[in-house]
């Protein structure tokens, strides 16, 4: 792996961060296997918000059309490792 890349596990703690912020929820406490909008109960506007923070911790910019594939936390996860990597 070359160094400064994050791996699974680095975007997997550093999108619970992010998430914890926006629903108050203890990171160890989010279910990343959930329904997204089941699970941390933010409304269309909080899930924009969410998306745009995870751009900027990210450096990357989310085209509209793979936002449908987000799932779960883990489709964000999965999605972000392919993209930063």
């Amino acid at each position: 792996m070359e160094i400064g890349v994050p791996d699974m596990e680095n975007i997997s703690c550093r999108l619970l961060k992010i998430v914890s912020e926006y629903t108050e929820a203890e990171p160890d406490k989010i279910d990343m296997n959930g329904s997204i909008r089941l699970t941390l109960g933010l409304d269309s506007f909080g899930l924009l918000s969410l998306l745009n923070a995870v751009e900027s911790e990210f450096s990357i910019t989310i085209p509209d059309e793979d936002l449908a594939n987000f799932q779960t936390l883990n489709d964000v996860v999965l999605y972000l490792d392919n993209k930063v990597s």
